[in-house]
């Protein structure tokens, strides 16, 4: 019984690194993603603040707004 228990499978070191893969993508993705979104935002409020009339850089101060204001 004691060398039943002191037996490993060596599928062990395999899938934790398919499951360390996994998650490596799955952030990766969630990275990507944020920054995408934010870049968007950024470029719509680019767009925005052209059209009325501001300095289009003031998009820049809207996204830091956005992110610190409490509501």
């Amino acid at each position: 019984m004691v060398s039943l228990l002191a037996q490993t499978s060596s599928d062990t070191g395999a899938s934790g690194a398919a499951v360390a893969a996994g998650i490596a993508a799955y952030f990766a993705f969630i990275g990507i993603f944020i920054v995408a979104i934010t870049t968007f935002y950024v470029f719509l409020a680019y767009m925005v603040a052209k059209k009325a009339g501001y300095n289009p850089l003031i998009a820049l101060i809207i996204l830091f707004r956005a992110r610190t204001s409490s509501c």
